[in-house]
């Protein structure tokens, strides 16, 4: 358990580290990614499709459209272990690189976003508090899915 919360904690730091204002945003209010390679943009989610939690919460269908912009535009998707061992030995990013992280373990992500991700082969990570699936909640991802994702090599 404490080996999971350290990773965690120097994870964290590291988004911290890294994560600097890389959006800019065009005259027709569409966000683009500056092209500096010593940087990533975080696209951090928490609830995806749970109305009931307003300030956290993207419905299903933008998430599936941020999907559909990562795909089709020039946007490189690293895995944040990857990237972040980059940046440690000072290797250049691909222009335009995006992280994309789950914050919470939330089944809301297991069931309305994360299928999406899968199924067009786009890395990403999930932060969870072990504390809070230990409680097998139906409001939380459960060990065995979280063990069932951990051996997807798109899933850090």
């Amino acid at each position: 358990m404490l080996r999971i919360t350290t990773y965690i904690i120097i994870v964290f730091l590291s988004v911290i580290s890294i994560c600097n204002s890389n959006i800019a945003i065009a005259e027709e209010g569409i966000y683009h990614i500056n092209q500096d390679r010593s940087k990533a943009v975080f696209f951090i989610y928490y609830h995806i499709g749970e109305d009931q939690y307003p300030n956290s919460n993207l419905p299903k269908d933008i998430f599936i459209e941020h999907v559909q912009e990562l795909k089709e535009s020039n946007y490189n998707v690293l895995n944040s272990l990857d990237a972040i061992e980059k940046l440690k030995s000072n290797t250049p990013l691909p222009q335009h690189s995006v992280i994309i992280t789950f914050e919470g373990g939330y089944r809301s992500s297991f069931e309305n976003a994360i299928p999406t991700l899968l199924k067009n082969k786009i890395p990403f990570t999930i932060f969870i508090a072990p504390e809070r699936i230990d409680r097998n909640s139906n409001y939380y991802m459960s060990w065995k899915e979280i063990k069932k994702l951990s051996k997807n090599r798109l899933v850090t």
